[in-house]
């Protein structure tokens, strides 16, 4: 009891990871909860809320597919921010050049 659901859980997590669009977490995933028990749920949420409102296409990503069920949504993804895309005083400060005042 619970395979279907975390499956489906595991399939939402990629998939939302791969368009970073709400819809694969905040309506699909969240459907398969309660069997699935995803003990990652709260945190793709927060990732999310973190990276929504801005362009998709600011982010690098690279997503790897999920060979077995994990049960809790667990994958393997990098989000790496267009550093030409970020504003100056965040660039400044990946150089070590931050001014003040």
């Amino acid at each position: 009891e619970g395979a279907k659901e975390s499956v489906e859980f595991d399939n939402c997590a990629q998939w939302w990871a791969e368009s970073l669009r709400p819809e694969p977490l905040l309506m699909q995933a969240r459907k398969n909860l309660g069997k699935a028990m995803p003990c990652g749920f709260e945190s793709l949420v927060l990732l999310h809320g973190l990276m929504d409102g801005r362009d998709p296409s600011v982010w690098s990503k690279s997503v790897r597919p999920v060979a077995v069920p994990t049960n809790v949504g667990l994958l393997a993804a990098s989000f790496l921010p267009d550093w030409e895309m970020l504003p100056q005083g965040l660039m400044d400060m990946n150089t070590g050049t931050v001014r003040v005042g």
